[in-house]
């Protein structure tokens, strides 16, 4: 028999099978083997073990053998058809998920962001199977061990997925901004579509990883994403470049442009604004800041000219 091993070289001798007799005690063998001996079923993931025991008795006869790495995205919900995806909607969840992707590899300082490549959809609810596009790294520095900087990555996004899913304090990730939003953007998509996302990893060991973004996650992350109102009175110079019928734009000197709310409906028409001439005003600065510390938007309220309003003209 000419078998292969998962991401390998050939097999030349027959995989082992003692453990799949009829005996009741090979069975017991077998389950202690797969690390089921004293634990509860339920904690106890069968898929994994399977794997891992798969790898460690093929390496037997390749050593150097690894198992093809997948990460596979399931989404569950009233509206998912079973192995049906509407596109948008794969392309939403694909834009959200990248950006925890990006989040995460800049949190770890990686020089490269993975990328994931939809290989098909199955049955299952939906299920979205993902082939990473940067390869494990084999003899770092002369170690005789393989490193896979993708597991470090999902290992991350793993643990916020699972923070957000049990409520935690996610202030643990706030050094890391850009995957906190990037979770924000991907839950919404969910909530947005009603569905829940089940992912799940496997390394070339066998290993696995899994998380789950069902509605408990959506919530907190939700609330957590309540904002408080910071405002600030601040005076602004600098000439009007345009004019609207709720805002117009100041540019100070060489500075960017700001565009200045005016409240009431077309209010900033009777303001009699100089287009072209420059006027100091005086202004709210508020500042919307979540309960990650995260501030969300930065908005210019026009409270009024700073001086009489003759001499600005």
């Amino acid at each position: 028999m000419d078998a292969r091993l998962f991401g390998g070289g050939p097999v030349s001798r027959q995989p082992d099978d003692r453990y799949f007799g009829h005996d009741p005690r090979d069975l017991e063998e077998l389950w202690e083997r797969l690390g089921g001996a004293g634990r509860p079923d339920d904690e106890v993931d069968l898929v994994e073990a399977l794997d891992v025991n798969h790898y460690e008795t093929l390496r037997e006869y390749h050593p150097d053998g690894r198992m093809v790495r997948y990460l596979s995205l399931r989404l569950f919900g009233e509206r998912v058809k079973p192995g049906e995806l509407d596109t948008y909607v794969t392309k939403e969840i694909f834009s959200g998920f990248d950006s925890e992707v990006a989040g995460a590899a800049k949190a770890l300082r990686m020089r490269t962001v993975p990328t994931f490549a939809l290989s098909h959809i199955t049955a299952g609810s939906a299920v979205l199977h993902l082939k990473p596009s940067m390869p494990e790294v084999t003899d770092p520095d002369g170690l005789e061990v393989t490193v896979d900087p993708v597991d470090g990555l999902i290992e991350l996004l793993t643990r916020l997925h699972d923070a957000a899913e049990n409520e935690e304090d996610l202030r643990e990730f706030s050094d890391h901004e850009q995957m906190l939003r990037a979770l924000r953007e991907l839950v919404s998509v969910l909530e947005r579509h009603n569905l829940s996302l089940d992912m799940r990893w496997r390394t070339g060991d066998g290993r696995h990883r899994r998380s789950q973004l069902t509605s408990r996650a959506r919530r907190h992350v939700r609330q957590l994403w309540d904002s408080d109102r910071l405002r600030t009175e601040r005076t602004i110079t600098g000439r009007v470049v345009e004019i609207s019928l709720n805002s117009f734009t100041i540019k100070e000197g060489h500075k960017r442009k700001l565009e200045i709310h005016v409240e009431g409906e077309e209010a900033v028409l009777g303001l009699n604004l100089p287009l072209g001439n420059t006027v100091s005003v005086r202004v709210d600065e508020i500042d919307a800041v979540n309960l990650l510390g995260i501030r969300m938007q930065k908005r210019l309220v026009f409270v009024g000219y700073a001086g009489t309003h003759d001499q600005l003209f």
